[in-house]
């Protein structure tokens, strides 16, 4: 996932050679045998009703470690709020103070990822920010670890502005 067309077109490309033929990854080998470009279209509304594709991990750094938080939490909202623009900045992308994030119907999961659990959000959520910023958090996805498949948003519908 991303906002940079020309990227993904390469990577696309790329794959695409590699489609049906085998390469080792350490001890085992993989292939890919189906290579799927969605498109996300510009959003227009300032509100919008999502779904998690996958489970959304939001965390921040303490001076022990990590800290994380689910949809279970009382602060989850404002969590998730300060993370996302965490990650906006690292993206060198514009922070949008208005961000939003409303669980509607969710719940927290435990994912393990190699040996260690993460506590981690699905479900149904509605974002509200500038159209501008939803857009890009469809491309991008939510929360941390989303190189390795977690964060995955998908638009249910847009909620206009009356």
């Amino acid at each position: 996932s991303g906002d940079n067309n020309v990227f993904i077109l390469h990577l696309y490309n790329a794959l695409t050679a590699l489609k049906n033929k085998k390469y080792p990854v350490g001890s085992n080998n993989i292939m890919s045998t189906k290579i799927v470009v969605s498109r996300t279209n510009p959003v227009r509304a300032s509100m919008i009703l999502v779904k998690t594709k996958s489970p959304l991990i939001f965390k921040h750094r303490t001076k022990d470690g990590y800290e994380h938080c689910s949809v279970e939490e009382a602060n989850f909202s404002e969590f998730a709020k300060d993370n996302i623009n965490s990650e906006l900045s690292m993206l060198n992308e514009n922070v949008d103070n208005t961000i939003e994030i409303i669980p509607l119907k969710a719940h927290k999961v435990y994912d393990k990822i190699f040996d260690m659990t993460f506590p981690a959000s699905v479900g149904t959520f509605i974002l509200k920010a500038r159209p501008d910023t939803l857009t890009k958090l469809l491309r991008y996805g939510i929360g941390g670890r989303r190189g390795e498949g977690y964060g995955m948003i998908e638009l249910i519908t847009e909620v206009r502005d009356e």
